[in-house]
């Protein structure tokens, strides 16, 4: 019940994340934003790094090339995944964008049997089967819409 539920929260604040850049109107380019948001989101783990007390991090033997696969591995998933994402925000609306979220889970029990060997019970399969139905029937409705933009009013 633990994952469902943080799960559901990260979906969740994906989904605000997409409403909440959608309706900044962005006009800097996309690579600033991701720049600041990573930047800020470096800052926010500091501080929560320096105020969590009594917490132990351990000692770290990492080899230099495991250094720099969690190095590499960080910029591909949140700074290339980021910044392809917010441009494509850019072009669509936070609603269908925020669609695509529900994936997540389905692509994670995917690789999780594909990469690791995990067997899938019933109720994650039908799961998949019905957010894939869900996201076909919305992407095939919303086709021909474009996205809402806030375009200036003219004066009378």
């Amino acid at each position: 019940m633990t994952g469902v539920v943080l799960t559901f929260l990260a979906v969740l604040a994906c989904a605000l994340y997409s409403i909440l850049l959608r309706r900044m109107n962005l006009t800097d380019g996309t690579l600033p934003v991701v720049f600041l948001q990573q930047i800020s989101a470096l800052a926010f783990a500091v501080v929560v790094l320096f105020i969590a007390p009594g917490q132990s991090l351990g000692t770290i033997n990492a080899t230099p090339s495991q250094v720099a696969s969690a190095i590499v591995a960080g910029a591909l998933y949140y700074g290339v995944a980021f910044l392809l994402y917010v441009a494509g925000l850019r072009r669509t609306s936070a609603a269908r964008a925020g669609m695509f979220l529900t994936l997540i889970p389905v692509f994670g029990l995917l690789f999780s049997a594909l990469l690791l060997g995990e067997a899938l019970d019933t109720g994650q399969f039908l799961g998949s089967i019905v957010v894939i139905g869900s996201m076909t029937v919305l992407a095939r409705r919303g086709a021909g819409q474009s996205p809402r933009r806030s375009e200036p009013q003219p004066e009378r």
